[in-house]
């Protein structure tokens, strides 16, 4: 993943009839998203672990504590609707404070190309600051291009 080439420019979408402003991701917001990948390692081998025995459960959370977060970690997760939904909300939170996880996915839900914005805000696409054309975020089921 190439070092993203931050801006520093806001955008606003209007969601069902209310206006929303988007912040550009920085390095702050892919830390965060280091420490998301992280948890959700844990929450996920938690999930299964009640089989296992207590001792082999300390071992795994240990050696998940002890992994590192790689670039192709954090480029993969980009490349997933959970990864995508985690930096909508990073960059709506600056505006809106008390917005959530959820908040964020329910947004994303309503308006396709929301993940788009943001990715092209960061300039996490390939280190390219430029924002997709109205066009390209045309999305197939018709929605409402974001203004650019």
């Amino acid at each position: 993943m190439p070092r993203p080439a931050f801006v520093d420019e806001t955008v606003t979408v209007e969601v069902d009839g209310q206006k929303y402003t988007l912040s550009p991701i920085g390095y702050s917001d892919l830390q965060a998203l280091r420490s998301h990948i992280r948890s959700g390692r844990v929450r996920d081998f938690l999930a299964v672990a009640d089989a296992m025995p207590v001792g082999e459960r300390i071992q795994v959370l240990a050696d998940l504590a002890a992994r590192s977060v790689t670039v192709d970690d954090l480029d993969a997760e980009l490349g997933t609707v959970d990864g995508g939904i985690f930096l909508v909300w990073r960059a709506l939170a600056k505006n809106h404070p008390d917005i959530t996880l959820d908040d964020a996915q329910r947004l994303v839900a309503k308006q396709a190309g929301l993940t788009d914005t943001v990715t092209a805000l960061s300039g996490l696409l390939g280190g390219d600051t430029d924002r997709p054309t109205p066009e390209a975020e045309t999305k197939p089921n018709g929605s409402t291009p974001l203004p650019t």
